[in-house]
């Protein structure tokens, strides 16, 4: 009966060892280096017209946009690259 209750709670615990391990993420997360050439250019619509902000939005007092600017693309060493903070240099 004791051989019992230990080999129950053996399985327990490495069941709940397995699921604790199976919550954990097996992917990687890479951050932006110190250093990279970023570079813009304007972004075009169907028709191969440059594309214009309809409006600006103001994010905790930073203008992002501006009505009439152009929109553009950002790329950092060639990739796509996008802005966390729209409106924060």
């Amino acid at each position: 009966m004791k051989i019992r209750k230990l080999f129950q709670r053996a399985a327990a615990l490495a069941l709940a060892a397995v699921t604790a391990l199976s919550a954990v993420p097996a992917t990687t997360a890479f951050a932006a280096g110190d250093i990279g050439t970023i570079s813009f250019t304007h972004t075009y619509d169907g028709a191969g017209n440059a594309m214009r902000y309809n409006s600006s939005a103001n994010i905790s007092g930073h203008t992002a946009g501006g009505t009439g600017e152009y929109k553009y693309r950002m790329y950092v060493d060639g990739e796509t690259a996008f802005c966390l903070q729209p409106g924060y240099p």
